[in-house]
């Protein structure tokens, strides 16, 4: 039953994160939905990249206990002793994810492509919703985005306070 239960959750978990990668892949850019109205079935950005999350989460709890439970399996997939197709498998797994995972930062295809209709959605996104009224806040002297807003700075936020960077 608890492999079962594993297997279910890592599956159903992974599937989430599946529809919220694509629904966040063609979605506006983060800046232009918190100040779009933009929705897909109900729900904003926000709430998008909250169920991306947990989702995601859940899915690597119920990996680390799948990789646990079938561990013997595993090896048996990675013993490089017995001759045959299991040090090939082993040798295109491990190929197979290093490409994709490093192709990106190369411009291999692919990867160049994805990346490129991720771009060409983010400008359609800007085209349909316009440019957010300001960058990064964090860039902004303290008390202007308050002001932005219409509310009264905190005292000791005037135009020469500078809010810390994060890193």
């Amino acid at each position: 039953m608890f492999k079962k239960t594993t297997s279910l959750t890592l599956a159903f978990s992974g599937l989430i994160m599946l529809v919220t990668s694509i629904v966040l892949y063609f979605g506006p850019a983060g800046q232009v939905a918190h100040f779009c109205p933009w929705q897909f079935w109900g729900l904003n950005r926000h709430y998008w990249m909250m169920l991306h999350l947990n989702s995601g989460v859940l899915f690597c709890l119920a990996m680390l206990v799948h990789t646990w439970l079938n561990w013997r399996l595993l090896t048996a997939y990675m013993n490089l002793k017995k001759s045959g197709l299991r040090g090939i498998a082993l040798a295109v797994s491990l190929v197979l994810t290093l490409y994709v995972c490093i192709g990106g930062c190369f411009n291999l295809s692919p990867m160049k492509q994805l990346i490129g209709v991720a771009r060409s959605c983010r400008i359609a996104s800007l085209k349909a919703y316009g440019s957010p009224p300001y960058g990064s806040g964090r860039r902004l002297p303290g008390g202007t985005d308050c002001r932005i807003y219409g509310l009264e700075p905190p005292k000791g936020h005037g135009p020469a306070y500078q809010r810390p960077h994060s890193p």
